[in-house]
């Protein structure tokens, strides 16, 4: 299942003592090089200027998901899906989290808000249609998977998937 890349940022985070968009740009930097603890650092400097900001709620869920800390970071990006309940790309990440638990049907319900809020949300119908694949539901999965492709040639998981679903469904 594929992830969100969320490496912007919003005009709701409040300048404190510091400048933001410097400090998600260390972040970031801190992320990609693996200093997860550093970025946590940073994160919870910015949360607790912005207390209950769904996005960096969400970055920092992530970054606890980097450091080990599974339980917690799922906790934290649950809460962030909760504050900003129409999110879709928020919907997805979490339901990725929760089909990497084992937990496939309900990850597919994420999947599946994701796609009816919105339609044209490329790794919402990739996410769904892999799911599908894996729930040995290959026809349902098939029309995901080709929407998905359609707005999103680039999406490496959704070509896999599909050739698996019309490979596997015409097995049966």
């Amino acid at each position: 299942m594929t992830g969100s890349d969320r490496t912007g940022t919003d005009a709701s985070v409040k300048d404190g003592p510091f400048d933001v968009e410097e400090t998600l740009t260390r972040i970031m930097q801190h992320q990609s090089a693996g200093r997860f603890a550093e970025a946590g650092e940073l994160l919870d400097m910015l949360l607790r200027h912005n207390p209950g900001h769904a996005k960096l709620t969400h970055y920092k869920g992530y970054n606890l998901l980097q450091q080990g800390e599974t339980e917690r970071g799922m906790e934290m990006i649950k809460s962030a899906m909760d504050q900003e309940p129409d999110d879709p790309v928020q919907m997805c990440d979490y339901g990725a989290l929760l089909a990497q638990s084992g937990k496939l049907e309900e990850a597919m319900e994420y999947f599946q808000s994701a796609a009816e809020i919105a339609p044209n949300y490329s790794v919402a119908r990739s996410n769904l249609g892999g799911a599908l694949v894996l729930d040995k539901k290959f026809a349902r999965a098939i029309g995901h998977l080709e929407k998905a492709i359609e707005l999103d040639g680039s999406l490496l998981d959704a070509h896999t998937n599909l050739a698996a679903a019309y490979t596997k469904g015409a097995s049966k």
